[in-house]
């Protein structure tokens, strides 16, 4: 939290007042200056428009049953094919969370009438988020913000053309910045595409002076956004496609709480297996591991990056294509040394694999190593 100056504690001593009739349905977090000046920073240290403010987001969470979100379900339709990730924390604390924007079709879940459901999974979203915000806070350091990738790859114009998918888009906003203001640390919008501008104009208006003065927009150019997310996040709480280390990060669910850091351990040098990867082709390692067990991996490579993929199969099965657990991502094993880990849901054939196939002419050395641990032991095996 940046330092609170002079005005802004007369102005918190106002508001407080103002307040006092509803201070007793706060946590304690939420009674907390850093919490508080959220309110009136959105506006400006005006204490009567952040008193009207904050009195209008009590009554949305009334009206929104909002006590109830984190119990509801969404449609298994919008679950799957509306993912998010929570990759890790910024160099602060912040937490960081990624949402492929490009690849959520709004339009469609409109046609099938779920307008109203897509809005109440959005909110519970943004509910779990302040309530890991809360988990993570202490009375020494409170933490209110969090920094939002936005990934426009796959983006097309066909949701341009959707109008209740923009006004659902709007809406969104809306609710945003009404009821969650100066939450949003840092926003950076990648892969864009030249469409981008379009949508980018119809919401604008939607934003406050505060929250466009944090959002960075970015191109395809990889260099240029991987460059900007590593200045202000560590490459081991980013996912390697977006320029970090981290080859395990999956898509997060409501269930699995607060518990979105994996640890990952460095392995020795000396473990490490060096293959040659020709140019066009993939090296792939298969190995049979029982359910429950945790799988375990670092790899680098010389000079250039690699592509990265996990998959399964089982063999009580055969014959059934593979399940891709970890899509390919081209990681900059050459940077970073990649880590990952992973609880094998079933016992079968895992395969990792390292693929160079989007390279025409070149090589690639890889070194890796990969060790599995039995939920029912303690031994750690090294596969080889």
């Amino acid at each position: 939290m940046s330092i609170i100056t002079q005005k802004e504690e007369q102005a918190l001593i106002l508001f407080k007042d103002r307040i006092r009739d509803i201070s007793r349905e706060l946590s304690w977090y939420q009674k907390t200056d850093a919490w508080l000046l959220r309110w009136l920073r959105a506006r400006d240290l005006d204490v009567d428009k952040a008193e009207v403010m904050f009195r209008k987001n009590r009554r949305f969470r009334a009206e929104e049953h909002m006590d109830q979100v984190m119990e509801w379900r969404a449609p298994k339709l919008i679950e799957e094919e509306f993912p998010m990730q929570a990759s890790g924390f910024d160099k602060e604390g912040c937490v960081v969370a990624i949402v492929p924007f490009g690849s959520w079709d709004v339009r469609k879940l409109m046609s099938l009438g779920l307008k109203k459901e897509f809005l109440r999974y959005i909110d519970q979203i943004f509910e779990n988020a302040l309530n890991f915000l809360e988990f993570k806070s202490t009375p020494e350091d409170i933490v209110t913000q969090f920094v939002l990738i936005l990934d426009f790859e796959g983006f097309s114009l066909r949701q341009l053309m959707s109008k209740e998918g923009i006004e659902t888009v709007a809406e969104i906003l809306r609710r945003f910045e009404a009821n969650h203001p100066e939450t949003l640390k840092a926003g950076f919008v990648v892969n864009a595409p030249k469409i981008f501008e379009i949508l980018f104009a119809l919401v604008k208006p939607l934003l406050t002076a505060r929250t466009l003065a944090k959002v960075q927009v970015y191109g395809g150019n990889m260099d240029q956004w991987r460059s900007a997310l590593l200045k202000n996040i560590h490459p081991d709480q980013l996912p390697s496609q977006y320029g970090g280390s981290n080859t395990s990060v999956q898509n997060y669910k409501i269930s699995q709480g607060f518990d979105i850091q994996a640890e990952h351990e460095i392995f020795p040098q000396e473990e490490m297996i060096r293959e040659e990867v020709p140019p066009g082709q993939k090296h792939t390692h298969c190995f049979f591991i029982s359910r429950g067990s945790q799988i375990s991996w670092n790899f680098r490579s010389l000079d250039f990056d690699i592509g990265f993929a996990l998959t399964f199969e089982n063999t009580e099965k055969p014959g059934r294509d593979a399940q891709v657990l970890l899509e390919c991502a081209r990681a900059d094993a050459h940077l970073h040394v990649q880590k990952g880990t992973l609880i094998s849901q079933e016992s079968g054939n895992y395969s990792i694999i390292f693929d160079n196939s989007f390279s025409r002419f070149r090589s690639k050395t890889i070194f890796y190593a990969i060790r599995a641990c039995c939920d029912s032991s303690e031994e750690t095996l090294k596969i080889l």
